[in-house]
């Protein structure tokens, strides 16, 4: 892989994009509800996906970590076995689960050796995977957990605080959220790839799209004839 002129940083969104970030959550809750079958509570994992959408349709403002916190709190509630101490205590679970694994894509690792020669690499997301912690952060130059920053993707100030660590404006975003990661950094200025993995059918106008991340090279060259 040759790099192209006019992209110097190649930036990442984490989940969904990097890391099956479904794959590892349904493994995280599986273990919760392991948890609670073993206290007489028939829990079930649709029921935490639910509540945890619910929580996020109301409070839309708050952080991810917050929003998953919550929903520990009102799953139980669901449950009518609510108990704080409980709640907590699965909220800490969950974290511990969730972070004993990252499920890479398989395209993951041969595109990064490949990119890694030719441009600085970064890392921007929404979600509180640790990353520090994985053999994969040896690709990136930089990484940006938005909710570390009290903000999330598509706030114009995720993007900006990378321009501020990429030391150029010369960064092309590939994430797989329209929203937050392909309109979030072309709001600023930035080009952008959507990464459509699941062959969906937008809704908005997009320039650029790839499939997997072996495609890539041929979608960097395009976006700059």
């Amino acid at each position: 892989m040759k790099s192209i002129d006019g992209i110097e940083v190649i930036t990442f969104d984490g989940d969904g994009t990097l890391w099956d970030f479904k794959k590892v959550m349904r493994y995280a809750l599986k273990k919760l509800v392991e948890r609670l079958r073993n206290l007489g509570i028939n829990a079930k994992i649709e029921d935490f996906i639910e509540v945890r959408k619910t929580v996020a349709e109301q409070s839309p403002d708050l952080s991810l970590y917050k929003i998953r916190r919550i929903s520990m709190h009102e799953t139980l509630k669901f449950y009518k076995s609510y108990d704080p101490r409980l709640a907590e205590e699965l909220f800490k679970l969950y974290l511990e689960y969730r972070h004993e694994r990252i499920e890479l894509y398989d395209d993951v690792i041969p595109v990064l050796e490949q990119l890694k020669n030719h441009y600085k690499i970064g890392l921007i997301t929404n979600g509180n995977t640790r990353f520090e912690n994985h053999p994969i952060s040896k690709y990136f130059d930089f990484a940006i957990q938005a909710s570390l920053l009290g903000i999330s993707k598509p706030d114009s100030r995720v993007f900006k605080r990378a321009i501020e660590l990429a030391g150029t404006e010369k960064i092309l975003h590939v994430g797989d959220s329209i929203e937050e990661d392909y309109l979030g950094a072309k709001s600023v200025g930035l080009s952008a790839i959507w990464l459509n993995r699941e062959g969906i059918k937008p809704d908005v106008k997009i320039d650029h799209e790839i499939h997997s991340l072996q495609e890539l090279q041929d979608q960097i060259v395009n976006f700059l004839l």
